[in-house]
């Protein structure tokens, strides 16, 4: 017995294939992010104050206040907050 195979299954097997890659590189951006977060923040805010004209020490670290601002859990409140 032969299967009817048309364009739209064809198109519907390519989508659904492109979604469960979607979701597996989703899940892994998660992890990573998961279990380097606070080293992502930190360097993200040393970046921040070096490209801000602020000084960073040789080590590597950057300002007091760079770090705190980066281990600081926020959420979407804070945002109404950002000029202030």
């Amino acid at each position: 017995m032969k299967i009817n195979v048309t364009k739209n299954s064809k198109l519907g097997m390519a989508m659904s294939e492109y979604l469960i890659v979607l979701a597996v590189v989703a899940l892994g951006c998660i992890c990573i992010f998961g279990l380097f977060g606070k080293q992502i923040k930190y360097t993200a805010s040393r970046a921040a104050a070096t490209l801000s004209g602020e000084s960073a020490d040789p080590k590597g670290n950057a300002l007091p206040d760079a770090n705190t601002a980066a281990g600081k859990k926020t959420g979407m409140v804070d945002f109404n907050n950002a000029g202030n």
